[in-house]
């Protein structure tokens, strides 16, 4: 389910901030424009928030604002962890999976502990976690 945002009169919602603005210009109300060849559109400068086209012909039809989750980035493409180091970090909503970074600089690899199993942030594996009481 997603959040809906709402702003006072003459103000527009910043996502980056997650804050109504005061709007100065018609310049300060993001759109976001279809493009025949993409399914998925950016959302001004943001690199969380992007847009789904559903397109029918040239026309836009519907879409659907998505927001990245904590960690990631929009690439254009999806939303894709960004390497700041080489290794495995865990990922904080799911404790079932971690990335994989190879190099620093390029995109992780997604993967996902066995069933069962989390991933240890402190050890870096996929480990069995304790009983809960």
């Amino acid at each position: 389910m997603s959040d809906v945002a709402m702003c006072p009169a003459g103000y527009v919602y910043n996502p980056e901030t997650s804050m109504c603005k005061k709007k100065l210009s018609d310049e300060d109300c993001i759109r976001i424009e279809c493009d025949a060849d993409e399914v998925l559109s950016p959302y001004g400068e943001s690199k969380r928030y992007f847009g789904f086209c559903q397109l029918e012909g040239a026309m836009s039809i519907n879409i659907r604002m998505y927001q990245c989750p904590d960690d990631t980035k929009f690439n254009g493409k999806g939303c894709v962890y960004e390497c700041t180091a080489v290794g495995r970090f865990g990922v904080d909503s799911d404790p079932s999976v971690f990335y994989t970074c190879f190099e620093v600089g390029g995109e992780a690899m997604l993967e996902k502990c066995p069933v069962g199993k989390t991933f240890d942030k402190s050890k870096g594996v996929c480990t069995i976690p304790p009983p809960t009481n």
